[in-house]
Order: C-alpha cells, then sequence, then structure tokens
C-alpha cells in the first residue's frame, strides 16, 4: 500500500483519501474514493465515496449519488483491505445499526 504526500492510499490502481475520513452517525466513516474498475468492477469504478461501518466490517460505495446496499466485502479484495486497514485503526464504542445486509 502506497501513501503519497497528500494522504491518498493507494490499492494497487484504487485511491482512498486517507486524510478524509470522517465519522458519521452510527459509526459510519466516509470519504473520498477513486476506484480501477480492474479492481473493484465497472460499476463501482464510478463510484466518487467509499464508507465503512467497522462494528460490522461492512462497506458500501457512492455512486451517482446514491449509496449502494451494505456488504461485507470479500477477503483479499480491494474492498475488504481497505476496510481492514480502516478498522484495524479506530476504536469506537458500540455503534448504531446501519441498514441490514441485502
Amino acid at each position: 500500500m502506497l501513501v503519497d504526500p497528500n494522504g491518498w492510499r493507494w490499492y494497487g490502481n484504487t485511491a482512498v483519501d486517507w486524510k478524509g475520513w470522517r465519522l458519521h452517525p452510527g459509526g459510519v466513516r466516509i470519504t473520498l474514493v477513486k476506484p480501477n474498475p480492474i479492481e473493484v468492477g465497472n460499476l463501482r469504478s464510478l463510484a466518487t465515496a467509499v464508507a465503512v461501518q467497522c462494528d460490522s466490517l461492512r462497506q458500501t460505495w457512492r455512486i451517482d449519488g446514491q449509496w449502494e446496499p451494505w456488504k461485507i466485502p470479500s477477503g483479499g479484495t480491494v474492498p475488504a483491505r481497505i476496510v481492514l486497514d480502516l478498522c484495524s485503526n479506530t476504536t469506537d464504542a458500540p455503534a448504531v445499526p446501519v441498514l441490514p445486509l441485502e
């Protein structure tokens, strides 16, 4: 994982604004993202933001102004690495549950 001087972390060719993470109600953290279609798929490569809920290790993408349903990313994928890297560094009290998995 590479970090550039502006605070973007790179997962292959997918960039996450690591300095931009903001905590929201329910323990949800949101930041900007520049996804790569090869690493996250064609639809998710259109995302402009990513959200993570560490208590449940779930993640979602914001595409065209709408959030996808919450999902637990598959192990070893770029989304899973983002979740694990972020959540391994957080220590929050128990969070309010987010929308159910689909």
